[in-house]
């Protein structure tokens, strides 16, 4: 193999790592947001928002609304009072 064969090669090896870094980072980018968002989607469902407006504001599926208020009933009835998901 020729010296820029090699470069090209070692150049293109780079490029895939820094775009495997790059997928990483937006998917862990995109898991923060979901948190967030369910978050703000049991403190609306806390105040007394209905679910279907919860899901309207919040992008998430009704189903996934209604598992956030059914876990977080489950939790308060197990005696725990801190919002976690």
């Amino acid at each position: 193999m020729g010296y820029y064969e090699e470069i090209f090669n070692q150049d293109v090896a780079d490029e895939a790592m820094r775009m495997d870094a790059k997928e990483e980072g937006r998917a862990e980018g995109i898991a923060e947001g979901m948190e967030k968002v369910k978050k703000v989607a049991v403190k609306l469902l806390a105040d007394g928002m209905n679910p279907e407006k919860v899901s309207e504001l919040t992008d998430l599926s009704i189903e996934k609304v209604r598992s956030l208020m059914e876990s977080q009933t489950n939790r308060n009835m197990n005696g725990s009072t801190a919002v976690q998901l």
